[in-house]
């Protein structure tokens, strides 16, 4: 999730441990800590643009790196503000250690997919069960961190905490609504979906965005899961970018095919031509500004005879304007008014 949503968990995290007279020094150090697997996002290339794709919520998103990472930002919140304040050095280790656990399974909660068990396993798991921007979930769990150092009490902690698992079991009971939803649309459209996703838009739990693969092609819906009955919010269908068979320009070997491959493999599968591009360009169908829309934000672009040695480039389309933001507005207000 983002950064502040990060911070804010490994506070409580650490918080949750301290004593009275600690709840302070454990957020800062807990927060700060829980913020360091991101620094992943330094491992980057000029010429590889995959690179940083495939490195972020990669080894340092680890379970196993959990130890690691939490004595080596524990090593340095010490020297730089432990010390200071007279923390023994196992303490702030502990508020280090405990803030650092908290980021990889967080992240596993959204749709972008973690690397939880490298070195184990390189599969990306996500659990799509929360946006990586949601203020209803961050600002409680922000108050809680503010509320239970205001109070010296680290129940307050516990409070914010159980706010958060709220919010993923809410998320999980809307996930399972969207998605039996969805398939009974599909069961209407004469359809027998494979790989279905129904994943939270920007900010909310009430509208999603379903993604199922359908006899070479994919079916992009939202659906609005509010108090009411549900709402459909018909999007289109996209051909599946199929490495396999729709890559003949590419020679078997080149570097663009690897990365075509690589950028599938990050996407898990959500691969999609896209339109107008004459096929020289894939998006990652995962993510776009308005949840039954199919143009994507990013993905990559094939040179049509390209060098065997060249990398491929990015694509990121026009920025979206105040209007993408209004339409989730618009969909929200229908589901929330649905009788």
């Amino acid at each position: 999730m983002d950064p502040l949503t990060q911070g804010t968990l490994g506070a409580l995290a650490a918080q949750s441990a301290a004593s009275k007279t600690q709840l302070g020094k454990a957020a800062l150090i807990g927060g700060l800590a829980a913020m360091t697997p991101d620094l992943d996002v330094l491992i980057q290339s000029s010429t590889d643009p995959i690179l940083a794709l495939e490195y972020h919520r990669h080894f340092t998103h680890s379970l196993f790196f959990i130890p690691i990472g939490g004595v080596l930002a524990g090593l340095l919140l010490h020297a730089t503000l432990g010390r200071r304040w007279g923390l023994p050095l196992r303490l702030t280790l502990a508020f280090s250690v405990l803030g650092i656990a908290t980021h990889g399974l967080l992240d596993l909660c959204t749709s972008y997919g973690t690397s939880l068990l490298w070195p184990v396993s390189d599969l990306r798991l996500s659990l799509d069960l929360v946006s990586i921007i949601d203020p209803l979930v961050t600002l409680p769990m922000l108050l809680a961190v503010g509320l239970a150092r205001w109070r010296q009490n680290p129940r307050l902690a516990w409070v914010g905490l159980l706010w958060l698992f709220a919010c993923l079991f809410l998320g999980g009971v809307q996930q399972q609504r969207a998605e039996s939803e969805m398939r009974a649309i599909a069961e209407t459209r004469g359809h027998e979906p494979n790989h279905l996703r129904a994943m939270p838009s920007i900010g909310n739990l009430l509208v999603w965005r379903t993604v199922y693969e359908f006899e070479g092609a994919f079916y992009v819906d939202g659906i609005g899961v509010g108090p009411g009955a549900s709402q459909h919010f018909p999007g289109q269908a996209v051909e599946v970018a199929d490495l396999r068979r729709s890559w003949v320009m590419l020679p078997e070997g080149s570097q663009q095919l690897l990365d075509a491959q690589r950028f599938a493999r990050f996407s898990q599968g959500y691969v999609n031509f896209v339109p107008d591009s004459g096929r020289l360009t894939i998006g990652d169908l995962r993510y776009a500004a308005i949840p039954d829309e199919i143009e994507p934000l990013w993905g990559i672009t094939l040179a049509p005879m390209p060098d065997p040695d060249a990398h491929v480039g990015v694509f990121m389309p026009d920025e979206r304007d105040i209007a993408s933001l209004a339409r989730l507005w618009d969909m929200i207000k229908q589901t929330l008014s649905a009788e």
